[in-house]
């Protein structure tokens, strides 16, 4: 019976079938383990964000600009790894109208007036207004009044402006990272060193300032200096959150008083260099204040002053980390 019946056997298929079917097979293999990789977070990790970058990371949609890998802080950088930029120079939109919202703003909210008699809510609407076509320097006083909140209510009226939601002002932090604005970075610094609307971290805090330092910020230039007056690395031990980098910390505040008149900024280094020697890093709040509950037991009151000076520590739970060199994106 066997005999009768036709044997079976595979198709015939020529080399040019089989190379094509080995081709679907690896392309379909290698799509596969990609949308592997992906899902299990193995793909290859985004270099370290710095300074030095083109700001392309933050054109992509993700991660946020407030989990974006940093360099840790490094108070040993020599000072000629350091390049002055100065934020002030950013150039302003040319636009006379724009520039006259932002000066009324301005007008409205004078220390020249009784507090009363400051219109914060108006102040407000200018800035967003200037600030949505681009204003950058409207976008931070915006920024800052959202964040702190600022006004009374008077006989005058209600001139009062509540602290805006934390989401609100990280989200709107971020627009500005997002275009490159300086200070802006050094406000999400301030939000890690609060926990305000992220994960608390004194490392991203500080790391954050360093960047913002690096791309022009004043206030971050000035932050960092606060920490590098000592005269000797002996000393470290002694003042922990401090460093004996003295030819940085000059370099720094050189660059931020850069923008002023000749004869004025002069006088600003040196007053500046007396006055962050004598308060050192500025006030000292209780670690309730400064610090989240869950980071509490980290933290412990200010040291008593030393005899030799009027210096004031920050806490040690705003200290960054001496171990770090690379900080991974945020959660």
């Amino acid at each position: 019976m066997s005999a009768h019946m036709p044997s079976k056997s595979l198709p015939v298929r020529t080399p040019a079938v089989r190379w094509a079917v080995l081709a679907a097979l690896s392309m379909a293999g290698s799509a596969f383990a990609g949308t592997l990789l992906e899902r299990l977070h193995l793909s290859r990790p985004t270099p370290p964000f710095t300074a030095l970058s083109d700001l392309a990371l933050l054109s992509q949609p993700k991660p946020l600009p407030r989990n974006i890998n940093l360099n840790a802080f490094n108070p040993r950088r020599e000072p000629s790894a350091f390049s002055c930029r100065q934020a002030a120079q950013r150039p302003l939109p040319e636009s006379p109208a724009l520039q006259a919202l932002h000066e009324e703003g301005l007008a409205l909210t004078s220390p020249a007036l009784w507090p009363n008699q400051r219109n914060w809510p108006r102040a407000l609407q200018l800035w967003r207004q200037a600030a949505d076509q681009g204003h950058w320097k409207a976008a931070l006083m915006w920024l800052q009044t959202s964040y702190t909140g600022a006004g009374v209510q008077g006989p005058n009226g209600d001139f009062r402006v509540p602290p805006a939601p934390q989401e609100t002002v990280v989200a709107y932090t971020e627009q500005l990272m997002r275009q490159g604005v300086a200070d802006a970075f050094f406000w999400m610094g301030e939000f890690h060193k609060q926990g305000y609307g992220v994960k608390f971290s004194a490392d991203r805090a500080w790391a954050f300032w360093e960047l913002a330092a690096d791309l022009g910020s004043a206030k971050a230039q000035t932050q960092i200096a606060t920490v590098l007056g000592l005269g000797f690395k002996d000393m470290e031990p002694d003042h922990p959150g401090q460093w004996a980098n003295i030819p940085l910390r000059y370099a720094l505040l050189r660059c931020c008083a850069a923008p002023m008149p000749r004869a004025m900024g002069r006088q600003a280094l040196s007053w500046g260099v007396i006055w962050i020697q004598m308060l050192g890093v500025g006030i000292c709040l209780p670690p309730t204040q400064t610090c989240p509950p869950s980071s509490a037991p980290r933290c412990k009151s200010c040291m008593t002053p030393p005899k030799t000076g009027v210096r004031m520590r920050l806490e040690r739970c705003l200290w960054p980390s001496r171990q770090a060199k690379h900080l991974p994106m945020g959660t």
